[in-house]
């Protein structure tokens, strides 16, 4: 009860020093359920799931076997947990879909995958769906199972000579001793909680081990000084030398990749609400300070460094991932009675709400934001694009700004937070 009490004295104190916010009217337009149900309702046998649009906004569909299978499911379940905090605020034609029952539909193909799969560390991603079943019903044991099997199936990428998880398969590129290549990419920290959540339930210290351990190398050997990233980093799989720094989505092996450090924000704040190392909390402050100094006034870049002519595209995905982070470490900040830290954070993220607003919307698209960009860097490029993952953490920081009392519901009443399972003070469960 004590624990709980703090929560909500944390998240009073949050609301009255956002008070003056006014989201964009679109965070919370019913056509963000509509868009959300009219994908659920699309009949696709054998399953498949949005994984990108055209340059139109028609999703394209791939297999269950892609790094961004969980996205929808997840998007499903954060529709839940806002009609859970605001009942009716996600109506359709009058009447509230079943979120949950279309979660755990969306959700079903994925534990096939167990073994069988092609997305060596992403299999955290992958398993995001059943982290928000479980948070919602922590007497689901299958959901539960199938969270420690995926972090299962991550540890056996670990290396203890590298002290990280494999990324991806294979060599880098431009590698010449390509035998002993081992490639770890930023992404890889939001994996991570996987670990973790299963430490939670097993009570396995390797879990935990090993999550800490990839963090604190990636610490180590992915930010530079200022904290802007690298993409890549390529271990002597032998040694555990640093081979090669480089990017593969970004703009340059020098640049600071967007999204890469939006990964680097949440990835570290979720990290210290699960282990209380103050070092993870100072790496996601000094990554946000980064973040922030670095992104423009018009529209968040696909690459910070990518030159300004032609113009770069843009990236909401990224916007939207580091606002999630910030919002979560705003909470922190206030948590910890850091008054000023949990200001500047909560504008930082709705700087980044209302700017993605300003020029990611399009109506008449099957996704809810526009303007992502998921490769810029290889053939052919892929912006200008509706990505799941922008969808999932716009719908998810307009629950952070309901559960923070920074906004209301639609209907002007506070959002209760009692049993919906939001994660913005620390883990759900």
């Amino acid at each position: 009860m004590v624990a709980l009490g703090l929560l909500f004295s944390a998240l009073a104190i949050l609301a009255r020093d956002a008070a003056g916010y006014t989201p964009p009217a679109s965070v919370f337009d019913k056509s963000v359920a509509q868009k959300v149900l009219a994908t659920a309702q699309t009949k696709r046998s054998p399953p498949n799931y949005p994984s990108i649009t055209s340059t139109s906004g028609v999703w394209q569909w791939s297999s269950p076997d892609n790094w961004v299978t969980g996205f929808f499911p997840s998007t499903l379940y954060q529709m839940q947990k806002r009609e859970c905090m605001c009942p009716g605020s996600t109506a359709v034609n009058g009447a509230t879909p079943n979120w949950l029952a279309l979660g755990r539909t969306w959700s079903a193909a994925i534990p096939a995958l167990h073994w069988h799969n092609n997305q060596g560390h992403d299999v955290g991603f992958i398993s995001w769906p059943f982290a928000e079943e479980y948070s919602l019903h922590p007497t689901n044991a299958s959901a539960k199972q199938n969270i420690i099997d995926f972090a299962l199936e991550l540890s056996s990428r670990y290396s203890s000579v590298v002290g990280c998880t494999r990324s991806w398969n294979g060599a880098s590129p431009t590698s010449t001793t390509g035998s002993t290549d081992f490639l770890v990419i930023i992404d890889n920290l939001m994996n991570l909680e996987t670990l973790l959540q299963a430490y939670k339930f097993t009570g396995n210290k390797t879990f935990y081990d090993i999550a800490t351990k990839h963090a604190d190398t990636t610490l180590k050997n992915h930010f530079r000084a200022d904290f802007g990233s690298w993409h890549v980093v390529n271990y002597n799989s032998q040694t555990g030398a640093v081979k090669q720094k480089y990017t593969a989505q970004g703009y340059s092996d020098s640049s600071t990749w967007a999204r890469g450090e939006s990964w680097g924000i949440h990835g570290y704040i979720k990290l210290y609400q699960y282990t209380k190392n103050t070092a993870y909390l100072n790496a996601a402050r000094n990554i946000a300070a980064y973040f922030l100094k670095r992104t423009p006034a018009a529209y968040m870049p696909w690459d910070f460094d990518a030159p300004a002519s032609p113009k770069p595209p843009a990236d909401s995905s990224a916007a939207m991932i580091a606002a999630a982070g910030l919002q979560i470490l705003a909470a922190t900040e206030t948590a910890l009675a850091n008054a000023t830290g949990a200001s500047k954070w909560t504008a930082g993220a709705q700087m980044l709400i209302t700017q993605t607003a300003s020029y990611a919307l399009k109506a008449s698209w099957q996704s809810i934001l526009s303007n992502g960009t998921r490769d810029n860097h290889g053939t052919p490029h892929s912006n200008n694009t509706g990505l799941p993952y922008g969808d999932y953490f716009w719908i998810k920081n307009g629950n952070y700004l309901l559960a923070s009392g920074q906004t209301t519901c639609p209907s002007g009443a506070k959002a209760n937070v009692t049993g919906c399972g939001m994660d913005l003070t620390g883990p759900a469960f």
